[in-house]
């Protein structure tokens, strides 16, 4: 099992495998970086190797993993040959592959290192899986089976016949809980899963974490990246989930996946709120509330609806509510995509106190806020809506908090960089 500078190992009976700092850490500072045990693209319009956006080479003997340049494609071969034999086994007319095929392939790339310690030490939590999700894996396992049955004597590949189906299913249950989505280093959205077992996995939860994975610019290595001061023998702590989602939601998620109960001070304080919420006397406008955030989840006429949630909500919630939040992100995202980028403005800065309240401090989320902040405010500029120190005070808070988390060299970072360069610039601040 790898050591590393800043964290140990702990075990406790109601934590299990977790990890506790060795020394005093200040925050900004990088924990460690993993390179991925295995990671697969969210869809097959990404590179198998660096998940980019492009079907630009296509494996021809599998014919389903795609890659964006040859060179990619030669560099991926050492992962990709079992998944590529076990796919081709696998005819296109086989009931269930497309379906199964994501976990085919994570299963494929994970094989190879099963007999490692950092994998067989990973928790799967099979016994508390619900039996559909057991039933799901059991038919990806028996599609494996069939797979490697197929190969021939000569594949280099043939010891794998041995692992029987009950073992492939644990294997998906340790993907299940302890595979994390990467994100794109562009964008800033999922572009794939990948598997950590030896820094990242071993992080416990906590919705007021005191760390954050980041993904390093140019690959999908993950960076253990400390937000806030962190004491010697402290438990290292990221968020499984997001801090801004309701309660409820946190809720649901965490026991659906991970299988335990977050009692940290954010979900403590929440619930209390929601209960107070919920009291006899307002049951009418929260079921009006519930029922117009069903229809808004569903991207269902937003510009007539959020408005009017808002204002309900403004009404039986405190004003730094994740469930005003999530209204004003879904009002902020329809500015976006009708380019109103006023509008878009003014609801980014009504949502910024509650991600303050919600986020810590130096979590990336609030730099690409603040970034986003930026970027809008130098659209509208001429409309004098934002004033010259306002807006340098924000860019140099993006600047900060990128810097911190994802890295100097991010692409996030080097654009906030060029945005402060052209704020002074522009109003010749100093």
């Amino acid at each position: 099992m790898q050591e590393w500078k800043y964290t140990a190992v702990a075990v406790d009976a109601s934590k299990g495998r977790h990890l506790v700092s060795k020394a005093s850490i200040k925050a900004g500072q990088v924990l460690g970086v993993e390179a991925a045990s295995l990671a697969v693209p969210s869809t097959e319009t990404r590179c198998a190797r660096c998940l980019a956006e492009s079907k630009a080479s296509r494996c021809s003997r599998c014919k389903h993993v795609f890659y964006c340049s040859q060179t990619c494609q030669r560099k991926d071969w050492n992962d990709h040959k079992l998944e590529c034999a076990l796919i081709a086994a696998l005819a296109d007319p086989t009931p269930g592959l497309a379906s199964n095929l994501r976990t085919i392939r994570q299963v494929a790339r994970v094989m190879p290192l099963l007999q490692h310690d950092s994998i067989q030490s990973l928790v799967s939590n099979r016994d508390h899986s619900e039996d559909a999700a057991i039933s799901a894996f059991g038919s990806s396992a028996l599609l494996i089976a069939s797979a490697l049955a197929k190969l021939p004597e000569s594949s280099p590949f043939t010891h794998f016949k041995s692992i029987d189906p009950d073992t492939l299913v644990n294997v998906m249950c340790k993907l299940a809980c302890n595979a994390v989505g990467i994100v794109d280093v562009k964008d800033q959205i999922d572009c794939g899963v990948g598997l950590y077992p030896s820094l990242i996995a071993l992080v416990n939860h906590s919705c007021v974490p005191n760390c954050a994975v980041t993904f390093e610019s140019g690959s999908h290595a993950a960076r253990l990246v400390a937000l806030k001061d962190i004491e010697m023998g402290e438990d290292i702590s990221v968020s499984y989930v997001d801090s801004a989602e309701p309660w409820m939601t946190r809720h649901g998620d965490l026991k659906r996946r991970y299988f335990f109960t977050c009692t940290c001070s954010l979900c403590k304080r929440q619930k209390m709120e929601e209960n107070a919420a919920k009291r006899e006397s307002q049951k009418s406008a929260i079921a009006t509330i519930e029922k117009l955030e069903m229809v808004l989840s569903s991207q269902q006429d937003v510009e007539s609806i959020a408005p009017k949630l808002l204002q309900l909500q403004l009404q039986q919630y405190p004003p730094l509510s994740p469930h005003i939040l999530k209204t004003r992100q879904k009002l902020y995202n329809l500015a976006l995509e009708k380019q109103l980028w006023l509008l878009a403005l003014t609801v980014s800065r009504d949502m910024m106190p509650a991600m303050l309240d919600l986020y810590p401090q130096n979590s990336p989320n609030i730099g690409l806020q603040y970034l986003a902040m930026t970027r809008l405010s130098m659209l509208v500029i001429e409309t004098g809506a934002v004033k010259p120190r306002e807006l340098l005070g924000w860019v140099e808070k993006a600047l900060g908090v990128l810097n911190m988390t994802l890295g100097r060299e991010h692409p996030l970072t080097q654009e906030a960089c060029e945005k402060r360069d052209e704020v002074y610039a522009m109003f010749r601040l100093g």
